[in-house]
């Protein structure tokens, strides 16, 4: 995280420099532009005399920029010099027409050159020379970064102006990180518009890992406080389950070695565990005054209450235990770890409690999503689904988890781990006196013709007890149905009576 903020603020630094830089050089070459449009120039080439210093100042009364110069030369078309001022250091003179940069780093000078011509024809030069220090304010550095660089440099990593402490390296490796006299650096390049030059941006590790070693720190402190309130909540909750359920324990102990009156539990709690205690109670003198009657009675009678006891302890341990998970994955800000435990336990309920053997569509639907979520947790984003399910189709009734194995099965063999668009579709709607669903997706399909030859996935145990539960519960003509092809996708449609009741057709 710590890196990645350090990369995108060098990336900031580069874009920002690389737009003051082009806007800067934009408009030093359009004040060469303009300057090569003088007559004064012109008129100083045919007579063939060299330019006062009173034209000089009518040329910077016309183009305040050349103020920022330290150096203006002019030349004749055979390159004899006519005016000078300051010290030009640039190289050969160019009969192009466009403006040449040179940089003279020794003398810190940065020079613009260009051909005067009318007509085609070449008349003279001019050379125009400023100190590197124009581009001072965008290499300037700020006063927190002072651990941070910022330059310019050639297309073949030579420095060119920017921070002198630089001057002595080249830059043509663009790796993420350099080592510049045994001190290591984050680097980031960005080529500047319309030029040969890169821009450079370095910044060294040992302040970057200072950001690092702190963000470890306090990680560090928030999980001591994490695990510290965690501890703390979890020795709370041991403690309000342990002493009931430790008090019932020794009660039933007691009443198990003695009479049963003298295993009463004492529980002044309001849940739960309470309310188990009192049925407890209330059970031992259902026993007591039943004992002399009918031991033998009594004893089948005890064991049979003992599993059912069991029976409902078992799965709401189960829930309490997975909504303890749950809580541990919000306390981590783990969304998805929280989402999928939820799904889990609202399927187990519907397995473990929920005895019914039919649902509704929209219950169903709600299984084949916690089903989904469960499996995102897998997959991720490897494929999407859309629901497509016509009004007032929401209340017919079908066999509960009809449409999970349908729903897995594409998941497991229709989808590549690197497809892109992949999508698995519910669709339900009403078609005379059917209730059509139809589970389709655009994965890598297969041929009907080789499968029923291997006898592998259309063997799978999934698809054959959905065809058997059809056959078994609902008849003729409902059926299931299954199309495909290599490289389209696989569609699986099921047609079922219409139920609002179990033994109702609609």
């Amino acid at each position: 995280m710590i890196l990645e903020k350090n990369a995108k603020d060098l990336s900031q630094s580069l874009e920002i420099a690389q737009a003051a830089l082009y806007h800067k050089t934009s408009q030093m070459e359009q004040t060469m532009q303009d300057v090569l449009q003088e007559e004064i120039l012109y008129d100083c080439l045919v007579a063939q005399e060299p330019m006062s210093r009173e034209d000089i100042k009518e040329l910077e009364r016309k183009h305040s920029a050349l103020l920022e110069r330290n150096a203006f030369s002019f030349f004749d078309e055979q390159k004899r010099l006519l005016y000078q001022d300051g010290k030009y250091y640039a190289e050969d003179l160019h009969d192009e027409e466009k403006v040449h940069w040179s940089f003279d780093t020794e003398h810190k000078q940065i020079s613009l050159s260009s051909a005067l011509k009318r007509n085609g024809k070449v008349l003279g030069y001019i050379c125009i020379g400023y100190n590197e220090d124009v581009f001072h304010n965008m290499f300037q550095k700020e006063e927190k970064n002072e651990e941070r660089l910022l330059f310019l440099c050639d297309e073949q990593g030579n420095y060119l102006l920017g921070d002198d402490a630089m001057r002595n390296y080249n830059f043509s490796s663009n790796k993420d990180k350099i080592n510049l006299d045994n001190t290591t650096y984050y680097q980031k390049q960005l080529k500047a518009k319309d030029f040969n030059w890169n821009l450079v941006a370095l910044a060294q590790e040992e302040y970057v890992m200072k950001d690092v070693q702190s963000f470890r720190n306090m990680l560090f402190l928030n999980v001591l406080v994490v695990i510290l309130v965690e501890s703390i909540f979890s020795m709370m909750i041991y403690k309000s389950i342990y002493d009931p359920t430790h008090n019932l324990v020794v009660s039933m102990r007691k009443a198990k070695e003695s009479n049963f009156r003298h295993g009463f539990v004492e529980d002044h709690g309001n849940d739960e565990l309470h309310e188990l205690s009192e049925n407890f109670n209330e059970l031992l003198v259902k026993a007591d005054d039943l004992l002399e009657k009918v031991k033998s009675e009594q004893e089948q009678t005890r064991q049979t209450q003992i599993q059912l006891l069991q029976a409902q302890i078992n799965p709401h341990f189960l829930f309490n235990t997975l909504n303890t998970l749950r809580y541990l994955a919000i306390l981590n800000e783990d969304a998805p770890v929280s989402e999928g435990i939820s799904a889990l336990s609202r399927l187990l309920r519907n397995t473990i409690v929920d005895k019914q053997e039919y649902v509704s569509i929209a219950e169903e639907i709600h299984n084949v999503q916690d089903y989904i979520v469960i499996q995102k947790l897998r997959y991720g984003d490897l494929f999407e689904t859309e629901y497509i399910v016509d009004k007032g189709v929401e209340d017919y009734r079908i066999l509960k988890f009809l449409l999970q194995p349908i729903v897995e099965n594409s998941i497991l063999h229709a989808f590549r781990e690197d497809g892109l668009h992949q999508k698995l579709t519910l669709r339900i709607y009403k078609k005379e006196n059917c209730l059509m669903v139809v589970i389709g997706d655009n994965g890598k399909g297969f041929s009907i013709e080789k499968q029923m030859e291997k006898r592998s996935r259309l063997s799978n145990i999934g698809i054959k007890n959905i065809q058997e539960r059809i056959s078994l519960m609902y008849g003729k003509p409902y059926d299931m149905k299954i199309e495909s092809e290599e490289g389209k996708g696989t569609m699986v449609t099921l047609c079922l009576p219409l139920k609002k009741g179990v033994d109702e057709d609609v």
